[in-house]
């Protein structure tokens, strides 16, 4: 379901070997046709939220976007966080992002990752 390079390893896979692998040709696939989702990072606003296992859509302007897999309260940020996977066609700015959750959405700014 997701790629390598989706999440920023892609320096790790090596495609021009001779042997062949499980997936060498979908991975060729990717990076000709290029990647449709990536690995950010989102400050979430609110109070802080419950752990969950769950993955949580996130939209932009009334648009599913992606979804939250990864999310919890920073006491070094005193904030929410999370890490998210997005469509590539996002304006980098982000701007209207919102995560959808059971109580209602909540308003979503891109981090850099790490989260430092």
């Amino acid at each position: 379901e997701t790629n390598p390079f989706e999440v920023g390893l892609g320096r790790f896979v090596q495609l021009d070997v001779e042997h062949d692998f499980i997936g060498k040709a979908a991975l060729r696939e990717i990076v000709y046709t290029g990647v449709k989702r990536n690995l950010v990072g989102l400050l979430i606003e609110g109070e802080p939220l419950p752990l969950s296992q769950h993955p949580v859509p996130v939209i932009q302007n009334d648009r599913t976007v992606g979804r939250l897999s990864a999310f919890c309260f920073s006491p070094r940020r005193n904030r929410n966080i999370g890490l998210a996977l997005l469509s590539s066609d996002l304006p980098e700015n982000g701007s209207g992002l919102a995560v959808c959750f059971e109580d209602g959405p909540r308003k979503a700014t891109l981090a850099g990752l790490p989260f430092c």
